[in-house]
């Protein structure tokens, strides 16, 4: 099985940053979740992972694939 690395896209406190499942570092920071999600959506379709959005609490709002 692949070690697939899902990507999530978690509050910061005046920002948005994406993430690798079980990474502690931010892959990249963004000043709004939108361009976040984006970025997001690209690091997973290049890896075959799915997006996992949080909303402003942390808590998961929406998995895509």
């Amino acid at each position: 099985m692949a070690n697939i690395k899902n990507q999530h896209v978690v509050p910061r406190k005046k920002s948005w940053a994406v993430k690798h499942e079980d990474a502690e570092k931010a892959s990249k920071i963004f000043e709004n979740k939108n361009d976040a999600i984006e970025y997001a959506r690209n690091m997973a379709k290049k890896n075959d992972a799915c997006v996992v959005l949080h909303d402003k609490k942390a808590k998961i709002e929406e998995f895509t694939s």
